[in-house]
C-alpha cells in the first residue's frame, strides 16, 4: 500500500497543476460561488416610498443588492442586455446616464468611471449585484444593512424622479382637496322617497297706513315626491290667493344619466324669444347637468339692488360667490364662463331679514359645450295670462369644437297673432381666451350679435346690436334697433379699490305717428324721422380709505327733447365698531339743483338687536321723510318693526319670518331665522356593523368618537343623538367626507372606507351611515430549533376560500400579529417561497383559527411556528 501511495501522489499533483493551468486566473467580475455566497430576498425600506423585497447576495457579513431590483423600486430606468453583460439607463433624466459593463468590470456614471473588483461587484447569470456600502460612492444612495432582520435602510439627498413625482402628487391632491375634486373610497347612493315634507319657511308682514291696511302672509313647504325635489309656496295678500302669485315646482335630477338629467314640473323658467309676461306652468326636460363644468374665463355681471343688501350668486344651483351691495345698491360679480347652458340665480338678503330670489337665464356668452357634446331642452306649458296661452319650445346645442358651439330650435306661443312657430338659430365662437362673439337669429322677429373682449389691465368691452323686424308681434314693445356698449375696468391698489363701468344704450323706435293705435297708412312720400333714445350711465364704486363710496351719473338724450342728467353720491362710514353712517346726495344737471338728500344711521345695540334711523329731504316735493326700524333676531325667527313719517302721512309695518326643518330619522326639529326650503343638510353617524353586511340593522348601536371633515357647510356634533349634522350645503353638489376613527374606544373597531362621497339633496337631512367593522386579531411567535425568535419571516393568512387576506412579517424577536379579520375561519402558514429560499421547513405547516363575532373583537393569540433546516428534518441514514 505504501508503494502504491508513493506512485499515485506525483500523478495527482500533476493533474492538479494541469487543471489549474487550463482554468487560468479568476476574472475581475466575480461569479457567484455556491460555497461562499447565499442568494436570498431582503427587505429595503425608504421613508418616502415604504418597503419592498429585492434580491440580494450574502457574502460573509456583506450584502450585495440587485441593481435591477433596487432601480425598479426607485422607478429608475434600467435596461439589461440580452447577454446579461451590460446594464444601462438614466436616473434623473436622459442626460444623467449610467452604464455597467461586465467585460471591463466598470460602472460609468456622472462623467466618472468606477473600476470595481470582486469585493464590490458580483456578476451572475441573472444580473449585477453591488455591495451595499458602494451605492453611496457611485450613485449617492446610502444603504445600511441590518443582518439580524435582513433589512436595508435607504436614504438619499438626491431629488429622485419618484420622490419628485410624489411631492407633485401631494400638491395635486391638495389642489383637488381645495377644489373639491378628491376621489372617494365609496359613494353613498341616493334613496328615493315616495312623499315627505321636511322644510318650511314662513313670513308675516302687515302695514298700517291712514287710508289702507295691507297684510301679506307667505308659507313655503319643501320636501320630496317620487324622488324629486318638491317646493310649494303660498302667498296670501289681503284675502286674495291669486294663482299667478303661487309657486309650485317638482324637480328631478340625475346627473349620472346622459340622456335625461333634469325634469321640472310646475312654474318653470324659459329662455323665450317672445314676450312671456306672466308665469309659465308646464314641464321641462333636459340632459344638461346641474353640476358646473370646467371654467375657461370670467364674465363681469353688474347690477343694482337695495343698498346694503347681501347678494349671493348661484350658477346651476351652486353657490359661487357673494357680495354686499354698496351704499347705492351697486354690486359686481366675476361670473365663471363654463361649458353648457348657465342658469344664473341671484339671492338677495336684506339687513332686516328680507329674502328675495331672482333667476336669470343668460344666453350670451355662456352657451358653450365641449367638442362633440350635445344638449337639448324641451319646454311646454300654459301661460297664466287669463287666456291660457299655450307655449312650447325645443332647442338643441352642439359643440363643434371646444371653441365653437351652435344651436337651433323652434318656439311657439298661441297668443301671437297668426300663431306661427318661430324657428331660431344661434352660435357662439370663442376666438381667443379673452374674445367671445355670439349671434342669434329668430325668423321674422329679430337678429342679435354680441361681443365680449377682455383687454390688458382687466379692461372689459361688451358690445351688443339687436334689430327687430318692423312687422313682428312676438316681442311686446316697438323697438326697431338697440345698440349697447359697456366698458368695465377694476382698479386695485394697496390703499383703495375701485370698479368703474360706463354703459351707453341707444334704442331706435318708429315715429310717434306710427305708434298711434290706428291702421291708417302713412303716405310713403312724406319722410318721417325715427325716434332715438340714448342713455348713458357711469358707475364708479369702491373703497377709499375704508369708506365705501359710489358715484353714479345718468344721462338721457333724445332729439328735440331736453337733456335729463343727474349724479348720485352715496357713502358708508364705519363710525364705531358697531355703527354705520350712510349719507346720500343727488344733484340734477337739467334743473341745476340738489333734488334729494338722505342720511341713515345703523347700529347694533346688542348681539341680536339692530336699529336704523333715516332722514330724507325731497327738495322737489319740499318735504321731509323720517324712518325708524327695529329688528331682533330670535333663534327661530327674525322680527322687525318700522315706521315712516312723510309730511302728514305715516305708516307702520311689522314683520316676522323664520323656518323649520325636520329630520325624521333622528326625530330632530330645527328652527332657524333663515330660509330652509331648497337647502340641503346631512347627518353623519357611525354604527357598529356586527353582522358585517355594510348596512345598519336593528340592534346595531351608534358609536361615539368619530371625527369628520367635509369640503363645505357647517358641521355640528350632537352628543345626545351621537351624530354629526351638516348644514348650509348646496343641493345636488357632490361633497367628500373624510372620517377619522382615532377617537374610538376600541382598536378592534375599524373603518373600511375613510373618504366617502355623497350628493347633497334639497329639503332633507340626507343620512350618511358609516359601518364600523369589528375586527379580530391573531398573534404568535416564529422560532428556530434553538427557541430563538426569527425576524422578517412572512406569515400568510388565508380565508376559507384559500384567498390571501393578509400577509405580515415577524418582528425582531419573532413576534407577529394582525388586526383586521372579520368573523370566520382562517388558516395561517409561513410563506413557502421564503422557506424554500432559506432551505427550511415549518412545524406545524399551517394553523387553523376561528374568529368569533364579538362587539369588542375576538383575539386568538399564543400561536407558535417552529422552523428548522431541511437537512435536520431529513437526516441521512
Amino acid at each position: 500500500m505504501k508503494h502504491l501511495h508513493d506512485m499515485l501522489m506525483p500523478v495527482l499533483l500533476g493533474v492538479l497543476c494541469i487543471a489549474s493551468t487550463i482554468a487560468g486566473c479568476p476574472g475581475r467580475c466575480a461569479a457567484q460561488s455556491a460555497a461562499t455566497d447565499e442568494e436570498l430576498v431582503v427587505t429595503v425600506g425608504m421613508q418616502e416610498l415604504g418597503t419592498a423585497e429585492i434580491s440580494a447576495i450574502i457574502r460573509n457579513q456583506d450584502v450585495y443588492l440587485s441593481v435591477s431590483d433596487l432601480f425598479d423600486f426607485l422607478h429608475i430606468k434600467n435596461n439589461i442586455s440580452p447577454q446579461y453583460d451590460t446594464l444601462s439607463g438614466f436616473i434623473t433624466g436622459t442626460a444623467d446616464e449610467y452604464l455597467i459593463e461586465k467585460a471591463t468590470n466598470t460602472i460609468t456614471y456622472n462623467k466618472k468611471t468606477f473600476t470595481m473588483n470582486t469585493q464590490t461587484l458580483v456578476c451572475t447569470p441573472s444580473g449585477f449585484y453591488l455591495r451595499a456600502n458602494s451605492w453611496s460612492e457611485v450613485f449617492g444612495l446610502n444603504c445600511v444593512f441590518r443582518f439580524r432582520d435582513l433589512f436595508v435602510t435607504l436614504t438619499t439627498k438626491r431629488d429622485l424622479p419618484v420622490i419628485r413625482e410624489m411631492k407633485q402628487q401631494k400638491l395635486r391632491d391638495n389642489i383637488n382637496r381645495l377644489k373639491g375634486e378628491e376621489v372617494a373610497d365609496t359613494i353613498v347612493r341616493n334613496k328615493a322617497k315616495a312623499f315627505s315634507v321636511n322644510a318650511a319657511d314662513w313670513s308675516v308682514m302687515t302695514t298700517r297706513q291712514q287710508n289702507a291696511n295691507t297684510t301679506n302672509v307667505s308659507l313655503s313647504l319643501g320636501g320630496q315626491t317620487a324622488g324629486g325635489e318638491t317646493n310649494l309656496q303660498l302667498n296670501y295678500t289681503d284675502g286674495n290667493l291669486d294663482l299667478r302669485n303661487q309657486q309650485f315646482m317638482w324637480h328631478y335630477v340625475n346627473n349620472d344619466h346622459p340622456l335625461l338629467r333634469q325634469v321640472t314640473v310646475g312654474k318653470i323658467n324659459s329662455m323665450a324669444i317672445a314676450s312671456v309676461l306672466y308665469p309659465l306652468a308646464g314641464v321641462q326636460f333636459t340632459n344638461a347637468p346641474t353640476l358646473n363644468r370646467t371654467a375657461f374665463g370670467t364674465y363681469r355681471l353688474t347690477d343694482i339692488t337695495t343698498p346694503g343688501w347681501k347678494v349671493e350668486l348661484y350658477i346651476n344651483h351652486e353657490l359661487i360667490d357673494y357680495q354686499q351691495a354698496d351704499a347705492s345698491g351697486f354690486f359686481a360679480f366675476n361670473v365663471p364662463i363654463i361649458y353648457g347652458n348657465t342658469t344664473v340665480t341671484l339671492r338677495f338678503y336684506g339687513p332686516w331679514g328680507e329674502v328675495r330670489t331672482e333667476q336669470r337665464e343668460i344666453m350670451v356668452p355662456f352657451n358653450f359645450l365641449p367638442g362633440g357634446e350635445m344638449e337639448y331642452t324641451l319646454t311646454s306649458g300654459v301661460v297664466l295670462d287669463g287666456q291660457s296661452s299655450r307655449y312650447a319650445m325645443g332647442v338643441v346645442h352642439y359643440g363643434i369644437t371646444k371653441r365653437i358651439t351652435v344651436g337651433a330650435g323652434t318656439e311657439y306661443l298661441s297668443s301671437i297673432p297668426g300663431g306661427k312657430p318661430i324657428p331660431f338659430a344661434h352660435a357662439a365662437w370663442r376666438l381667443t381666451d379673452n374674445l367671445i362673439f355670439s349671434g342669434e337669429y329668430a325668423y321674422q322677429v329679430r337678429s342679435k350679435a354680441s361681443l365680449f373682449w377682455r383687454l390688458p389691465f382687466d379692461l372689459e368691452v361688451e358690445a351688443m346690436y339687436q334689430r327687430y323686424s318692423s312687422d313682428q308681434h312676438a316681442v311686446k314693445f316697438n323697438y326697431l334697433e338697440e345698440r349697447k356698449l359697456s366698458l368695465m375696468l377694476p382698479i386695485r391698489k394697496p390703499n383703495f379699490s375701485l370698479f368703474s363701468r360706463l354703459t351707453v344704450d341707444q334704442i331706435t323706435m318708429p315715429p310717434a305717428e306710427q305708434q298711434a293705435p290706428t291702421y291708417e297708412k302713412i303716405p310713403m312720400d312724406i319722410p318721417i324721422p325715427l325716434m332715438k333714445y340714448t342713455t348713458a350711465e357711469w358707475v364708479t364704486s369702491g373703497t377709499i380709505g375704508g369708506v365705501n363710496t359710489n358715484l353714479t351719473t345718468f344721462c338721457n338724450f333724445r332729439k328735440d327733447a331736453p337733456l335729463m342728467a343727474y349724479t348720485t353720491l352715496a357713502q358708508t362710514y364705519r363710525v364705531f365698531s358697531n355703527m354705520f353712517l350712510m349719507p346720500r346726495l343727488q344733484y340734477s344737471y337739467d334743473s341745476h339743483q340738489f333734488t334729494n338728500a338722505r342720511v341713515e344711521v345703523e347700529r347694533n345695540i346688542r348681539q341680536r338687536t339692530y336699529v336704523r334711523l333715516s332722514v330724507e329731504r325731497d327738495f322737489i316735493g319740499q318735504q321731509f321723510l323720517t324712518g325708524l326700524t327695529l329688528r331682533y333676531d330670535f333663534n327661530f325667527a327674525k322680527a322687525s318693526m318700522s315706521t315712516v313719517l312723510a309730511g302728514r302721512n305715516s305708516s307702520v309695518s311689522v314683520a316676522a319670518g323664520g323656518s323649520l326643518m325636520y329630520d325624521r330619522a333622528s326625530n330632530y326639529l330645527m328652527t332657524s331665522n333663515l330660509g330652509s326650503v331648497g337647502r340641503a343638510q346631512l347627518t353623519v353617524l357611525a354604527f357598529l356593523d356586527l353582522n358585517g353586511n355594510g348596512k345598519r340593522d336593528a340592534g346595531e348601536p351608534k358609536l361615539d368618537g368619530l371625527s369628520i371633515q367635509i369640503n363645505g357647510g357647517m358641521s355640528v356634533f350632537s352628543k345626545q343623538d351621537t351624530l354629526y349634522r351638516i348644514f348650509n350645503l348646496e343641493p345636488y353638489r357632490k361633497y367628500l367626507i373624510r372620517v377619522n376613527p382615532d377617537g374610538f374606544s376600541s382598536i378592534a373597531w375599524q373603518l373600511k372606507h375613510t373618504a366617502i362621497g355623497v350628493t347633497a339633496l334639497p329639503n332633507q337631512f340626507k343620512p350618511v351611515e358609516i359601518p364600523v367593522t369589528v375586527s379580530g386579531e391573531v398573534s404568535g411567535m416564529v422560532r428556530n430549533d434553538q427557541k430563538q425568535g426569527m425576524s422578517r419571516i412572512r406569515v400568510n393568512i388565508l380565508d376559507k376560500d384559500c384567498q390571501t387576506v393578509a400577509s405580515v412579517l415577524t418582528e425582531s424577536d419573532g413576534y407577529f400579529s394582525y388586526l383586521g379579520l372579520r368573523p370566520g375561519a382562517y388558516t395561517l402558514s409561513l410563506d413557502p417561497a421564503q422557506l424554500q429560499r432559506l432551505h427550511m421547513t415549518a412545524q406545524p405547516a399551517e394553523v387553523t383559527v376561528s374568529i368569533k363575532r364579538n362587539p369588542d373583537g375576538d383575539v386568538v393569540d399564543g400561536l407558535l411556528f417552529k422552523i428548522i433546516p431541511i437537512l435536520s428534518s431529513n437526516p441521512s441514514k
